[in-house]
């Protein structure tokens, strides 16, 4: 069986984790399959956004006590660098830490669909995503301490970014469970819904209907903007806009609102 199930509709990528038999919990197969797809869709002009989700009873129970023997005997080298992800491996990612930030790279908005169980690595990936819509009764954690280990498929990266310190070492610390309707509070679910793919699916329809040169370009400058200065960042939104004003999507935007029809978009120019 094939660890993920993947189709394009209507400009949209629906990603789902297929291994329900272990609540999609991570083997070397699915990490590899993760990172090999990202790169194809990171490269495709059509695409408007991606949902991700997993089938069966839950999200991702984190990884399988597999990959820790194969780690061992050196299949997986976790210093080594994934070379097809260039960006990521200029700062010294490793294949597990890009399977979890790889769809910051993607310039289109991913999205996750988060139910059942998101643990460790598994919550990883879901904290990677720009969007989170949780199931209330989720069952999430950062379980890695209780291994003797640190998260290491790049929360430390996510995570600063959506909740406060105190907070992420608290669930670090203590490795705790928590419900999706805490990581709401938190600020690490973004909505809570009990049909989370559903849901998932008809934001990325909304997205998806508007200008993708100008989502893709506000997706890059909000990522960028927390390294940068004030300075730097009205510069960079200065800039964006610049490139957005009359150019032929953001007419075809303009054009189709007075005309009161659905715009018919060009493949955006703008790849990040």
């Amino acid at each position: 069986m094939e660890t993920i199930s993947f189709e394009i509709v209507e400009q949209i990528a629906d990603i789902r984790l297929n291994r329900p038999e272990k609540r999609n919990a991570i083997n070397l197969e699915l990490m590899q399959s993760l990172t090999t797809m990202a790169k194809e869709l990171k490269a495709n002009k059509q695409l408007r956004a991606i949902v991700l989700s997993g089938n069966g009873e839950s999200f991702c129970a984190g990884m399988d006590f597999g990959i820790f023997t194969d780690m061992l005997s050196g299949k997986i080298n976790a210093d080594d660098n994934a070379e097809d992800f260039e960006d990521l491996s200029e700062q010294g990612a490793n294949l597990g830490q890009q399977m979890g930030w790889l769809w910051q790279e993607i310039p289109v908005p991913v999205i996750a669909a988060v139910h059942g169980a998101a643990i460790g690595a598994g919550l990883n990936i879901a904290l990677g995503a720009d969007i989170r819509i949780v199931t209330p009764d989720a069952k999430l954690g950062l379980l890695e301490i209780t291994w003797g280990f640190l998260p290491d498929t790049s929360a430390t990266q996510s995570l600063q970014r959506l909740a406060n310190l105190d907070r992420i070492k608290e669930l670090i610390f203590t490795g705790r469970f928590f419900s999706g309707r805490e990581a709401y509070e938190y600020g690490l679910a973004t909505e809570l819904s009990d049909a989370p793919r559903k849901r998932a699916l008809e934001m990325a329809t909304t997205i998806a209907g508007h200008n993708p040169d100008a989502i893709r370009r506000a997706k890059d400058m909000l990522n960028k903007l927390s390294l940068l200065s004030v300075k730097e960042g009205l510069a960079l939104e200065a800039e964006h806009c610049r490139s957005l004003l009359g150019s032929p999507n953001q007419l075809e935007a303009t054009t189709a609102r007075f005309e009161k029809r659905a715009p018919r978009f060009s493949d955006p120019q703008y790849l990040s």
